[in-house]
């Protein structure tokens, strides 16, 4: 995909958006797939989108996730040593 003007990621700081992102990873596997986040240009794939952040956001007020992980997945977290 080819954005004009080609300065375009710049001006939107994409850059920096990707690096917040990627600090909320927790493993490489995270990292590589924010690293390969490009910005859409379908409008209708956009709303979309939106519309699940949308939904996801409802959901989430109505009953907030937990602050530490589910029991069943907890092993998944750990760090060595824990």
């Amino acid at each position: 995909m080819e954005l004009e003007p080609r300065d375009l990621y710049e001006k939107l700081e994409f850059d920096k958006i990707i690096e917040l992102i990627e600090k909320q990873c927790l493993g490489e596997l995270g990292i590589e797939a924010v690293r390969r986040i490009k910005p859409h240009t379908d409008l209708a794939y956009i709303e979309k989108l939106l519309d699940e952040v949308s939904a996801y956001k409802l959901t989430i007020e109505k009953r907030p996730l937990p602050d530490q992980p589910i029991p069943r997945y907890q092993r998944r977290y750990q760090t060595p040593g824990n």
